[in-house]
């Protein structure tokens, strides 16, 4: 389990925010590397869309490995009762002002980058969490086309 230099790698990301006191970033895992090299933290954006939008996402995550900006996939909320164009516009409307303090390459501002999935989205077996990188692989196509019209 240990790496090649001996030591074990968790995966976990920390910022010094003063000497010797850490702020935990998350996993390597839940940042995305977007077209130009810069690095997206896609649980801030999903913790964002989850409190915002409590009443309409069920569940939700954000993709765009290698994109120029990251795309947003949500399960809507049992009971929702709205048409799919209708959901995207209302999730846009709410997170707009997060995403007006982010980087241009964090950056969900067009109702073209929310896709409402018809379903459920990939889960892992044991603990249910979804699995990004099967959602990425799964809507290659409309990634493509999103990403080719924008």
């Amino acid at each position: 389990m240990r790496a090649a230099d001996g030591h074990y790698h968790t995966g976990d990301l920390f910022i010094e925010v003063a000497p010797g006191e850490y702020l935990n970033r998350g996993r390597g895992d839940d940042w995305i590397k977007s077209e130009n090299c810069l690095r997206c933290d896609t649980r801030a954006i999903e913790d964002n869309a989850r409190q915002t939008c409590a009443d309409l996402i069920g569940e939700c995550v954000v993709v765009g490995n290698g994109r120029p900006s990251p795309a947003l996939f949500i399960e809507p909320a049992p009971g929702v009762q709205m048409d799919d164009a209708r959901l995207r516009k209302e999730i846009i409307r709410r997170i707009r002002h997060f995403h007006s303090r982010r980087y241009l390459h964090e950056r969900i501002t067009s109702q073209k980058m929310v896709v409402v999935v018809p379903g459920t989205l990939p889960r892992t077996a044991t603990k249910g969490n979804v699995r990004r990188r099967a959602v990425e692989d799964m809507f290659k196509a409309e990634l493509d086309a999103m990403f080719a019209s924008a």
